[in-house]
């Protein structure tokens, strides 16, 4: 039989380390005492985890949803996979996105992934901001930053904290960015001019909302992961009020802001499903007849572990896969990682 003491395989992207205790990654064929059967041993796996995307407000001008925080090793130098053992299961949340709503949002849940030894955890995006009432507060923060709302007092209120609480760089973060400023042109709860800023995206800020624009939602972080590139976690953009244009989506499944009134309704839209994108901000009626602002997407799980890992899912239309010749588990609903003998 080969030595294996000190050698170890890993997923892809995760650099081979000594195990001093004598285990390997992938497996050994053993040639007596089994009639040839693979026996399983512990490896390491890459892993994407992305929280829900914060929901966006309606108000006078509502702030675009934060995108749910994002932690990833896949491709990324400064984090190292994960360890998982035989014989074990591992419990998988897949954090919602904050609901749809006619007046103030709310924030999107966390993600959770277990493994050998601790959890990664990704925390919900930041709701979005509303106009008049809605000073600094811890509410806004998220794994990226809900945008502030448009309106008084003037000028309006700055968007939430991303990366909160803080996730260190080791441990596949930060995981996202803060919201955008709001801004009102004319002073006072029904200035026109109101422009929300939009929510933070994994790898860039909310903008500000300015004179006759709504902030845009911050860009989300492109993976290959699965083995074709996919961009997670976008904020969503701010609303608008009369006079002033809607924010844009962020790449990475943020939702576009609305308007109301002016030339016409627009609808906020909602974040992606599995991408943890921030739902869009919005203006207008509110209560049990008025339109809503954007709901934040849903959280993903994805863990990419070596060919000869023994692996199967657990939960809704979760997947296993391949890509580059490795094993690629995909959560899109809370269930289980198992990993057998």
């Amino acid at each position: 039989m080969r030595d294996l003491k000190n050698k170890l395989t890993s997923g892809k992207n995760t650099k081979n380390i000594k195990n001093t205790k004598g285990k390997s990654f992938g497996y050994q064929v053993l040639g007596f005492g089994s009639g040839g059967r693979a026996d399983y041993v512990p490896f390491t796996a890459d892993f994407l985890v992305v929280a829900g995307g914060g929901g966006g407000s309606n108000t006078s001008a509502g702030g675009g949803g934060g995108a749910g925080g994002l932690a990833y090793s896949f491709s990324n130098p400064a984090a190292a996979g994960v360890p998982f053992l035989v014989e074990t299961t591992y419990a998988i949340t897949i954090g919602a996105g904050g609901a749809a709503s006619r007046g103030t949002g709310s924030a999107g849940a966390n993600s959770v992934m277990a493994y050998n030894g601790g959890t990664r955890t990704t925390y919900g995006g930041g709701r979005g901001g509303i106009s008049h009432s809605d000073g600094p507060n811890g509410l806004l923060n998220g794994g990226s930053g809900g945008g502030g709302g448009g309106g008084s007092p003037f000028p309006a209120w700055g968007g939430g904290s991303g990366n909160t609480p803080a996730t260190p760089t080791a441990d596949g973060g930060p995981q996202g960015s803060p919201g955008g400023l709001g801004y009102i042109s004319i002073p006072g709860p029904s200035g026109p001019g109101q422009a929300a800023g939009g929510g933070g995206g994994a790898t860039a800020n909310g903008a500000d909302g300015a004179s006759g624009q709504a902030g845009a939602g911050g860009a989300g972080r492109a993976s290959s992961i699965t083995g074709s590139a996919v961009t997670y976690a976008g904020g969503g953009g701010g609303g608008a009020n009369v006079t002033t244009s809607f924010g844009a989506g962020g790449a990475g499944g943020g939702g576009t802001g609305g308007k109301f009134p002016g030339t016409g309704p627009v609808q906020a839209g909602d974040g992606t499903a599995n991408t943890g994108g921030g739902g869009g901000g919005t203006s207008g009626p509110g209560g049990p007849t008025g339109i809503f602002a954007g709901a934040g997407g849903s959280g993903i799980v994805i863990i990419r572990s070596p060919a000869d890992s023994n692996i199967s899912v657990t939960g809704g239309s979760n997947t296993v896969t391949t890509a580059g010749g490795e094993q690629v588990a995909t959560f899109v609903s809370s269930g289980n990682y198992v990993v057998g003998i």
